[in-house]
């Protein structure tokens, strides 16, 4: 069962550059279709927050967990369901 599946934490993160979105999302642009207009969405829609996110890092959970398709009936597409 992959809930029981022990993981290992994170590290060495810490040690990485801080990327602006856009530069984090690069890698992607080639997969994830009108990802631009995605990020562009939810930068709009975030902003430095009271618990000490930044504009990106707020927009990042956006984008992660936003809707993509809304001209369907049926539920959207998000980057953490595809």
């Amino acid at each position: 069962d992959e809930r029981k599946q022990l993981l290992e934490p994170i590290s060495g993160y810490a040690h990485e550059p801080v990327l602006s979105l856009e530069e984090a999302c690069e890698p992607l642009l080639n997969i994830v279709s009108r990802l631009p207009v995605h990020i562009w969405i939810a930068k709009q829609n975030s902003t430095s927050s009271a618990d000490d996110l930044t504009q990106d890092e707020s927009a990042a959970i956006r984008l992660y967990t936003m809707e993509w398709d809304s001209n369907s009936k049926e539920p959207g597409e998000s980057l953490c369901t595809s």
